[in-house]
């Protein structure tokens, strides 16, 4: 079974690309809304939220990896919160 806490997820900045593991998630469903903790290659821990009522963000794109590739999580919304166990 696979476990939503050490999922890899990755984007890339103006400073270059960079690769995370995700420590712990909050969801609160009144407002589809995913928080998810990470800690970062370069040590750097952030919280990044994404939503999924099709937000339009204005931001750089992140993804997550699962069954052997790389998901855009704007995109797989849904999926990301399967990989999450969350739905």
């Amino acid at each position: 079974m696979e476990h939503a806490i050490g999922t890899l997820i990755k984007t890339e900045t103006i400073h270059g690309l960079f690769h995370g593991m995700i420590t712990d998630w909050y969801y609160c469903g009144h407002e589809d809304r995913l928080t998810i903790f990470v800690t970062w290659n370069d040590c750097d821990q952030t919280e990044e939220t994404f939503c999924g009522s099709g937000y339009d963000y204005d931001t750089v794109e992140y993804f997550f990896y699962h069954k052997g590739r790389w998901w855009e999580i704007d995109h797989n919304f849904h999926k990301f919160m399967a990989k999450l166990e969350i739905l």
